[in-house]
């Protein structure tokens, strides 16, 4: 033969790679919770009380005015933390998905 590939080969390089990109995905959804822990913390306190005054029955008012604690900044903060996490989610499951299929290449090759 003139020219050969070993596919197993090239396929547990390619786990390898996945899984390194795995680990980097979770390293980076950690380190993104760590950095931004006040701000998401303090989201989760609003929410919070936000949902106990609704259900002792809270005005619009009131629910409006403890929504504002969260400034326009800080929401804007918020917002791209959630884009980032659900990208990196995204991420994570189809990684996963790759590893599974290049696992099932190597089980019944």
């Amino acid at each position: 033969m003139l020219f050969h590939i070993n596919l197993e080969n090239v396929v547990r390089m390619l786990l390898e790679l996945c899984y390194k990109t795995l680990y980097n995905i979770m390293s980076r959804r950690d380190h993104e919770r760590t950095v931004n822990k006040r701000i998401i913390d303090k989201k989760q306190r609003v929410d919070t009380i936000s949902i106990s005054m609704r259900s002792q029955g809270a005005t619009e008012e009131q629910l409006a005015d403890i929504e504002d604690m969260i400034t326009p900044p800080e929401r804007e903060i918020l917002e791209n933390i959630d884009r980032m996490m659900k990208r990196l989610n995204m991420a994570e499951l189809e990684i996963d998905d790759t590893i599974f299929l290049l696992e099932m290449y190597l089980v019944y090759q």
